[in-house]
């Protein structure tokens, strides 16, 4: 694993989709939402970010603002760093956010907050109470010396296993180091009040070894994010290729060779430039689940889909299914990456394979399948689900 850098921001423009809190909050301050034209035929509303900001998107995913992010592009080479980094950046925000709703969770479950419940039956603490940020905010702050207490205790175990670990590098540990921060700082400002206030009586539930518990899983699951994203590049490369072919094929009519202009810069800047004029574009989309009435279950899910109009429904099941059947786990995905010489969909249709195997590992159920769309043409989705 590669050493994580903060980019201060990622370069590439995004639709992004709203839930209903999410709409309500830009509303509420006079925010003009767009309407789109999304990938899947439907139109929508949200806003298109030029550049993405991680903190803030990462803020937006936490609180649960977020239900839809879109690229629609012509080529994805030339972003490849980009759209890499958003994936990563969707995914831990994620993945973030499961672990603060867990630990929130044990908090309101404990027999701690199960007394204070029963004792104070007009001030009860649990998934339904809600104080201002701006209100604990500085109450945690005047406590951040007990929260940095508690931070330690939890990390402590954590930290231990990953410095004993052998067959990880000193980049690697220092990266599970830091996310083991990120994730301890994604805990809402509500749940530090609660452990603060209650610390004592958590301290005899053992409720910290217990999140610890949790915290270390997490970091286990993280891999799953750098894993996602290399799936998703080799699935859209593919699609990149077919893209630009059938639209040589269509503008040129067999006058022009395809390879005449893909390895040639300057011949294929100007197919982008018609492409992307032409709106010829292949997209990538992330749907965040969240919580509604209606959909149990839903915001523990993420799915990722690749959308190419090019790319025909039967064969590209086929090729899914195939696959995703053969039995190809002799290797590691790093072994099966290093070994292979083709950029092809093949590629792609392998990692799918690796990625179900991490997924198992770690607790987590990973499905893809091909969906088909109007005119027979198809889309892939990867869905994680905890």
């Amino acid at each position: 694993m590669a050493k994580r850098t903060r980019k201060p921001i990622i370069d590439i423009p995004v639709k992004m989709l709203f839930t209903e809190q999410g709409v309500s909050f830009f509303l509420k301050n006079n925010k003009k939402l767009n309407r789109f034209d999304m990938a899947d035929n439907t139109k929508q509303y949200g806003l298109l970010i030029n550049q993405v900001t991680p903190v803030s998107m990462q803020n937006m995913i936490n609180i649960g603002y977020v239900s839809r992010i879109e690229i629609s592009r012509p080529e994805f080479m030339s972003k490849r760093s980009e759209i890499m980094d958003l994936s990563k950046l969707i995914s831990y925000s994620f993945f973030y956010r499961q672990f603060d709703e867990e630990v929130a969770h044990l908090l309101q479950t404990s027999e701690t907050i199960k007394s204070w419940n029963r004792s104070n039956p007009s001030n009860i603490i649990d998934n339904k109470t809600r104080i201002k940020d701006s209100v604990l905010k500085p109450i945690i702050e005047q406590s951040k010396s007990r929260v940095q207490q508690i931070k330690n205790t939890i990390m402590h175990p954590v930290m231990q296993t990953i410095s004993k670990n052998e067959t990880m590098g000193a980049d690697e540990k220092n990266v599970q180091i830091f996310l083991c921060e990120k994730f301890l700082n994604s805990i809402s400002p509500f749940s530090w009040f609660v452990m603060v206030k209650f610390y004592s009586s958590f301290e005899y539930d053992d409720v910290f070894p217990k999140i610890e518990k949790i915290l270390a899983a997490y970091i286990q699951r993280s891999s799953i994010a750098e894993y996602l994203s290399l799936v998703l590049m080799e699935l859209n490369l593919s699609a990149e290729a077919r893209n630009m072919r059938t639209f040589v094929d269509s503008k040129y009519q067999g006058t022009i060779s395809y390879e005449s202009i893909v390895f040639d810069p300057e011949k294929k800047g100007k197919l982008m430039a018609e492409m992307e004029k032409a709106q010829a574009f292949i997209s990538v989309a992330w749907k965040i689940g969240a919580k509604t009435e209606h959909s149990i279950g839903m915001d523990k899910r993420l799915e990722v889909s690749v959308y190419n109009k090019e790319a025909e429904f039967v064969e590209l099941k086929e090729a899914l299914d195939k696959k995703m059947n053969s039995d190809i786990r002799h290797s590691t995905l790093v072994d099966f990456y290093r070994s292979s010489e083709s950029n092809s969909a093949e590629i792609g249709l392998n990692y799918l394979s690796y990625l179900l195997e991490e997924c198992e590992k770690v607790g987590i159920k990973f499905s893809s399948r091909v969906n088909e769309i109007r005119g027979g043409k198809s889309f892939i989705t990867l869905a994680i689900q905890f």
